[in-house]
């Protein structure tokens, strides 16, 4: 149980990492151009870098949280279910950006 709150705890830091240094480069001022709701309100209201902070400071509030409770199964099942929910919205934007891509092209053969 110890190996699968680690592994979700150093993936969750890295996808919400990964979000917010593509967010700061991608998406910038520009807040009609972010699709998360409360993300794009924060940005409109009080720009990206504030709003990327109170984000960062959010997420490694709750991430001590579950550093402190760590011994309790429901916090490795949570961290999980974010995993899973975080990591599956941030595919689509992963693909879109092109920093990752299928190993097969969109026409099925291989790309060389």
């Amino acid at each position: 149980m110890k190996l699968a709150f680690w592994i979700n705890f150093i993936l969750l830091v890295t996808i919400q990492s990964l979000d917010m240094a593509l967010t700061e480069r991608y998406i910038g001022n520009n807040w009609k151009n972010e699709t998360f709701p409360i993300m794009s309100w924060m940005i409109k209201e009080i720009g990206i870098h504030p709003a990327l902070w109170i984000c960062r400071i959010f997420t490694y509030i709750c991430l001590f949280g579950c550093l402190r409770f760590r011994k309790y199964e429901w916090i490795t099942d949570s961290l999980t279910i974010i995993n899973l929910c975080y990591w599956t919205a941030m595919t689509g934007w992963l693909f879109s950006l092109r920093i990752i891509n299928w190993p097969i092209g969109h026409n099925g053969l291989v790309p060389f």
